[in-house]
């Protein structure tokens, strides 16, 4: 009973942990071109370093089976994506700059944006 507890006890602090967890500051990355397409699959982005100017527009899709969203801190921009959903998010109002792209249902799943 008592090993149960402890396990138990630790289950909650790394949940704890990862769910109280700030965004990472964004991963440098050196995009190979514009990117006009965000692919959500297996989570992971694709590309994970994604370049646009600014005032671009997006397309994203989810080809997974699962909800994700294309969230980008430090903006209001959030989209949320059911399986198999496609959406568009603009880039309008964003100043150059590089930020962390995150799905917030799965924070594992991470992405560098990079604004020009």
């Amino acid at each position: 009973m008592r090993t149960l507890r402890s396990l138990l006890v630790l289950v909650m602090l790394c949940v704890g942990g990862i769910a109280c967890s700030g965004s990472k500051a964004p991963a440098a990355c050196t995009p190979s071109g514009p990117t006009q397409t965000v692919d959500l699959k297996d989570f992971a982005f694709e590309p994970a370093c994604i370049g646009a100017p600014s005032g671009a527009t997006l397309t994203l899709k989810n080809t997974g089976s699962v909800m994700h969203t294309f969230t980008v801190t430090g903006t209001a921009i959030d989209q949320k994506l059911e399986g198999g959903g496609d959406g568009q998010v603009s880039l309008a109002g964003i100043a150059p700059g590089t930020y962390a792209v995150v799905c917030t249902v799965h924070p594992q799943m991470t992405a560098t944006l990079q604004v020009t």
